[in-house]
């Protein structure tokens, strides 16, 4: 029969996953079709020519919750995330999350070998594309994440503000959703692009135009000391503004505006878990490999439909031989 000791050995790892569970399942790949997404690693969205090292890194998890995915390329009106989702995804664990995921992507997607995400040019049959780094997807992601984690003055988020929430490109000069608004359009490649019936494309000229008036005016409003080339590797929409600009008085802030406040920065480690937790995790996942296969590839990518899930059965598992064999 098991003793306590052996009893409480057993269901500690259990229970630890149970812990864990949110951040594990606050992940999403963008290989896995959904209500929100279906940009995925096919032939029709990335290049027949894409590399297998690319499609895999294409669709490794990214750790933030599936309201970043949504607010990136939903088009259904049932979708309406609360401040609450807001609170959940701006956190310093899903923007570094999609910076290793960018840095993967662009390590292993090379434009000149083949690898591209596709483009869409002209929207009626016979339809055209242009090949894009496939890395702009990913970049496309950090600029919805860092206007969408914007916040006021007061840290309310500009998107829920009732002074705030529509953005004006002729604003006051200490209109900091605003500022920071146009300063993003800047300083991420992903700007220059969006989501439409999934399909990458272009921003519409009216972007382009609003862009360039806004960042006009965040420079004759002294929040930037010159125009700088933007992170990443492509250069920010077409703007007057990007040739030559000086202050005008004012404050001078820096030009690549952290889309996380401070009161924001305070989440969890960028692997969601403690070393205690991540530790218990390893153990459980080697010890369940034997009995569930596939567990430890689920452990590995966490990329699976529901990693909780499976990692709780995995336990389960454990915990059910032990018995068994007591028995």
């Amino acid at each position: 029969m098991l003793s306590i000791s052996d009893a409480a050995a057993l269901f500690l790892p259990l229970l630890m996953l149970l812990s864990i569970a949110p951040s594990l399942a606050s992940a999403f790949s963008l290989n896995v079709s959904g209500p929100d997404w279906e940009f995925i690693a096919d032939n029709q969205h990335l290049k027949s020519s894409t590399s297998e090292a690319c499609r895999q890194a294409y669709s490794a998890p990214i750790a933030c919750p599936d309201t970043l995915l949504g607010i990136v390329a939903s088009m259904r009106p049932g979708f309406k995330p609360t401040t609450k989702d807001y609170e959940a995804m701006c956190t310093t664990t899903c923007k570094e999350a999609l910076e290793r995921y960018v840095g993967g992507v662009r390590a292993a997607c090379q434009l000149d070998a083949g690898d591209a995400a596709q483009l869409l040019t002209k929207a009626t049959k016979p339809y055209e594309y242009t090949d894009l780094p496939v890395g702009i997807v990913g970049q496309l992601f950090q600029y919805h994440l860092a206007q969408s984690c914007r916040t006021d003055g007061g840290g309310k988020f500009c998107e829920f503000s009732t002074e705030h929430a529509e953005v004006d490109d002729d604003f006051e000069c200490d209109d900091i959703c605003s500022s920071t608004f146009f300063q993003n359009a800047h300083d991420y490649p992903g700007s220059r692009y969006e989501f439409n019936y999934y399909s990458l494309v272009n921003e519409s000229q009216w972007w382009e135009d609003q862009y360039a008036t806004g960042y006009d005016r965040l420079i004759a409003c002294g929040k930037v000391r010159a125009p700088s080339a933007p992170t990443g590797s492509s250069s920010a929409p077409g703007s007057s503004a990007t040739a030559t600009a000086t202050s005008t008085g004012g404050s001078t802030s820096t030009s690549n505006i952290d889309p996380l406040s401070a009161a924001q920065t305070s989440a969890p480690s960028a692997t969601g878990m403690d070393k205690a937790s991540a530790e218990t995790l390893s153990a459980v996942a080697a010890s369940a490999s034997a009995t569930v296969p596939v567990i430890s590839a689920a452990a590995a990518g966490l990329g699976g439909t529901n990693p909780m899930l499976l990692l709780a059965s995995a336990a389960c598992a454990i915990l059910l031989n032990k018995l068994m064999l007591d028995l």
